[in-house]
């Protein structure tokens, strides 16, 4: 009886020691724990494909993909740099936070709308000093007035370009009727450079003067759309709006 109730203590201890490192074995591989997902680290080859060769200076953030249910329903009452509810391709959000490059390709955009072709990066080079990749886009003025100047074109012909910035929105009728008639215009918001592409307002004393209640803006950096709504905004938050044109010498 001795002998036998030594033999099941022993079972007993065995039978234990076997469980406790079948649960451990089985929470330390548990399928149904998600695994972290590897961070993207930015080489100089991802920057390259992104600016033909852009140096990154400062720590770049990249933008909110998420936002709360009521911002989504209302994207006047969240910040255009972060909206997603009118969002059109969630991989440019991957991109590192360049606003000197997001400022070189919304001017080459706006150029080209214009049929001015140059190298987005020649923008960057004139405002930043240099190809820099720099996570915040600077003075509104100063970059306005690097972009002002006489250019040669590949054919020989010479254009004058003028960047003429309006601190905060303008409400003249002036502004309203050249959005309305297809001219570029970038408001920046946000420290983040955006197009304009539509106004919805109000028509006071017939086309003299107006009052603007949206406005539909495009980010040619992070390729998404939102709508920035007035009434429900500080207009002080918009720091500067800049017309870019284009004439022949």
């Amino acid at each position: 009886m001795k002998r036998l109730a030594i033999w099941l203590a022993a079972l007993c201890l065995t039978c234990g020691a076997a469980a406790a490192q079948a649960q451990s074995s089985t929470s330390s591989t548990d399928p149904t724990q998600p695994k972290p997902k590897p961070k993207k680290v930015y080489t100089e080859d991802d920057l390259s494909e992104l600016s033909g060769g852009i140096s990154v200076v400062g720590e770049a953030a990249k933008p909110a993909k998420k936002k709360a249910a009521a911002d989504a329903k209302d994207p006047g009452k969240a910040d255009p740099a972060e909206s997603e509810a009118e969002e059109e391709d969630d991989s440019a959000l991957d991109r590192p936070q360049c606003e000197s490059l997001a400022w070189g390709m919304t001017v080459d955009t706006v150029l080209r709308q214009q049929g001015v072709s140059l190298d987005r990066n020649l923008w960057v080079q004139k405002a930043y000093g240099g190809d820099l990749c720099t996570p915040t886009l600077g003075s509104p003025d100063n970059l306005a007035r690097s972009v002002t100047g006489d250019y040669a074109l590949d054919d020989g012909s010479r254009i004058r370009i003028n960047a003429m910035l309006f601190p905060g929105l303008p409400s003249s009728a002036a502004f309203v009727e050249s959005v309305k008639a297809g001219k570029p215009w970038i408001l920046i918001v946000g420290g983040h450079p955006w197009l304009i592409e539509q106004l919805d307002v109000i028509n006071w004393d017939d086309g003299a003067a107006y009052d603007i209640r949206e406005i539909k803006l495009t980010d040619v950096y992070y390729r998404r759309r939102t709508t920035f709504v007035v009434a429900n905004r500080n207009p002080k938050e918009i720091e500067a709006v800049i017309q870019v044109t284009v004439a022949k010498r």
